[in-house]
């Protein structure tokens, strides 16, 4: 059977603003806003919006390459391989596979290790966590570019709060909310603050307020204490950090699968 050929130059024009990533020599993830500049069959060119790669020397050519953009009402999604570097922001990547359309409804979800900082609100009428959650994303974006180095199977925040490491934690991550194992039950309904910390290049914090819609004691488990599987909805998210969330989710679920391959060890 001849397989199906992709037209990408029906979902990718000139000028058209997408998210694209490129995964560096240290495994961290460069996600950025970019403008296709041309489509030549599967030969895609951009030029990174912003301050572009960090050095041409964190790169490799072939490395893994993801590009997503949104319609309005849902999401896609491509991956490739990174051809070539005109400049620090002029990039050529092969696409490789279909483009994979998902529904706004629909979020994809993986389990993930990586920081997150999360408590439950003091002030939970609608109107005044709306406006606290604008003010403490704008201070966020101001904060200094975060320090994150590899710590067991994910990365940790190095001096984050008083000088104290914030340790990965395992999570199950969507673009419309996450699910944590924590140690209170956290009624449903409550709003929750929930902060994402992302190991992309530069580092990024995506700051969000979550509805709780499940809470369930975990019995079956080795740990000693009592400990509760929370399920949230965001409900306060920036849009283009909702697809920053997304594109991770999908460079995450390639590089896991990878990963999962190349442990596996051939019988002889």
């Amino acid at each position: 059977m001849t397989a199906t050929t992709v037209k990408y130059e029906d979902h990718f024009k000139p000028d058209q603003q997408i998210n694209a990533a490129v995964r560096l020599l240290d495994k961290k993830l460069l996600e950025s806003n970019a403008i296709v500049t041309a489509i030549n069959s599967d030969l895609l060119s951009i030029e990174l919006i912003g301050d572009g790669l960090p050095d041409s020397s964190e790169v490799e050519i072939g490395t893994e390459f993801y590009v997503t953009y949104w319609t309005g009402w849902a999401h896609y999604r491509c991956n490739g391989r990174l051809e070539k570097v005109d400049s620090g922001n002029k990039l050529q990547a092969k696409l490789v596979g279909p483009i994979i359309e998902q529904q706004r409804r629909d979020y994809f979800r993986l389990d993930l290790v990586m920081p997150v900082e999360y408590r439950v609100l003091k002030n939970q009428p609608l109107s005044i966590v709306e406006e606290e959650w604008n003010a403490e994303r704008g201070r966020c974006l101001s904060l200094p570019e975060l320090q994150l180095e590899p710590f067991g199977d994910g990365f940790k925040v190095v001096e984050w709060r008083d000088g104290e490491d914030l340790l990965p934690m395992e999570m199950n991550l969507s673009g419309g909310g996450i699910r944590l194992k924590l140690p209170e039950a956290v009624a449903p309904g409550t709003l929750m603050g929930i902060d994402l910390f992302l190991p992309l290049v530069p580092s990024r914090i995506i700051r969000t307020v979550a509805e709780v819609v499940r809470c369930n004691e975990i019995t079956l488990r080795w740990e000693k204490g009592t400990q509760y599987r929370v399920a949230t909805r965001f409900i306060h998210i920036n849009e283009r950090e909702r697809e920053t969330i997304i594109s991770f989710i999908f460079s995450e679920q390639r590089r896991l699968l990878q990963l999962s391959q190349d442990r596996i060890v051939p019988i002889r």
